[in-house]
């Protein structure tokens, strides 16, 4: 990464954690998610675990790392200081790595977050397999943080900003990024992970594709 990128993402990062406005925003969001599963989901058994544990964890990272998505370009949208950062004297992609960068730190906080919500509310120490677990986590928010910077900077200049992300992002994410994930995580909560590589393979490819579409597609998005 090029230290411009770097020194945005720094920029971004010293901003949030002085105000903590967007991560305890994107905290309690997880947090409400994980407990209105556990009001829905009062009884399950340990053969359907698996199967439920998965999904209720990647839909609350998915919807609560929108919420850092679209705030990811619009701060300086709204400040009208964007114009000023396309102006600087670097590439544009530089500005998409320090974005995609600070969006991915603060994303996993709050997957961290969501993981201990679960396991303190539904009483689950996920069997044992927290390492798998957390290497897919990584896995797929940095994949869902690829697609998510690029999307932010297409829809920062649409009115309805967080509908347009949300329509245009989930087509994009659902079958690439989700499912995948979904599925290679219950593998790995029944101590499957070695069955779980081709879902991390899948993963792992559409990453780098949406990675060179970002480079060839990102000094144009700003200017849409």
């Amino acid at each position: 990464m090029s230290v411009n990128g770097i020194t945005i993402a720094l920029k971004d990062l010293k901003v949030e954690f002085r105000t903590m406005r967007m991560i305890v925003t994107m905290v309690i969001f997880s947090l409400m998610v994980i407990m209105a599963f556990r009001f829905a989901f009062l009884f399950y058994s340990a053969e359907t675990e698996p199967m439920m544990i998965a999904p209720i964890l990647w839909v609350t990272f998915t919807f609560a790392g929108m919420f850092g998505l679209v705030s990811s370009f619009s701060k300086e949208k709204d400040t009208g200081s964007l114009q000023g950062l396309m102006l600087c004297p670097s590439d544009r992609f530089s500005i998409y790595l320090g974005k995609l960068l600070s969006n991915l730190v603060l994303l996993l906080i709050v997957d961290f977050a969501a993981l201990l919500f679960f396991s303190v509310f539904f009483d689950f120490d996920y069997g044992g397999n927290i390492v798998p677990i957390v290497s897919l986590v990584i896995l797929g928010s940095v994949a869902f943080t690829i697609v998510g910077t690029l999307v932010a900077g297409m829809s920062v200049n649409l009115k309805g900003r967080e509908s347009a992300l949300t329509i245009l992002m989930l087509p994009l994410i659902i079958l690439t990024v989700l499912m995948p994930a979904i599925i290679a995580t219950s593998k790995a909560l029944e101590g499957q992970i070695g069955d779980a590589w081709g879902e991390i393979r899948i993963i792992a490819m559409f990453s780098l594709v949406y990675l060179a579409l970002s480079y060839l597609l990102f000094e144009y998005v700003l200017e849409a």
